[in-house]
């Protein structure tokens, strides 16, 4: 059964303002917090042992950054915040463009987990996704799917012109979960993959 998603893709709050899926485009009035998320940088080690690699893509931030202003943009709007989540971590061996690191799941509701990875050498971000399992996503579930796919889009697309090709690209609110299809999309710090296969949602954001 398709179930309805609550999309309200927003211009960019590049990590600065309040805003999410949902009916009556809510918005928040508390101050915004500082932008955090530069540009993709390769991380340098400054005592590399000649085993490790040094040439590394990330986001400019932590994991900890990354959850803090996730939390911020959706309090008070989402139905669980990230904030409250106790992830599991597991360790995250090096594979394809991926470096050695942490991986961090945080279980949002039932069929909906947000994950991050770290590096193992600087604990910068080199990855962060977004899983639903749509059959077994309730209303609640699928609002907050919503919520977090569209925040997470504009935290790492800092330029708003560029962030309304990026939402074009990857067709979320057009999507059906009935339909497997993948699309592709490229800001100016991240490039964005949007999965359904076998009624499974998958977001991805690396840097470029």
């Amino acid at each position: 059964m398709r179930k309805t998603r609550y999309l309200l893709l927003v211009p960019a709050i590049a990590l600065t303002l309040t805003a999410c899926g949902g009916s009556g485009g809510q918005t928040s009035t508390s101050p915004s917090p500082s932008p955090i998320l530069l540009e993709p940088t390769p991380a340098i080690s400054e005592a590399p042992s000649p085993n490790v690699s040094i040439d590394e893509k990330v986001f400019n931030t932590t994991v900890d950054e990354v959850v803090r202003v996730l939390a911020a943009n959706t309090d008070g709007i989402a139905h669980v915040s990230i904030a409250d989540v106790d992830p599991e971590i597991d360790e995250w061996e090096a594979q394809g463009s991926s470096v050695a690191g942490n991986y961090y799941s945080y279980t949002i509701q039932d069929g909906l987990a947000i994950a991050i990875i770290d590096s193992a050498q600087t604990g910068k971000v080199q990855s962060v996704s977004v899983t639903a399992l749509v059959d077994s996503l309730s209303n609640d579930a699928a609002y907050d799917l919503g919520c977090y796919q569209a925040t997470l889009l504009a935290m790492f697309e800092p330029d708003s012109d560029r962030l309304a090709d990026v939402e074009a690209d990857l067709n979320i609110q057009n999507a059906s979960f009935s339909d497997d299809n993948i699309y592709f999309a490229y800001g100016s710090i991240a490039e964005y993959m949007y999965m359904i296969s076998g009624g499974t949602s998958y977001l991805s954001i690396d840097p470029k």
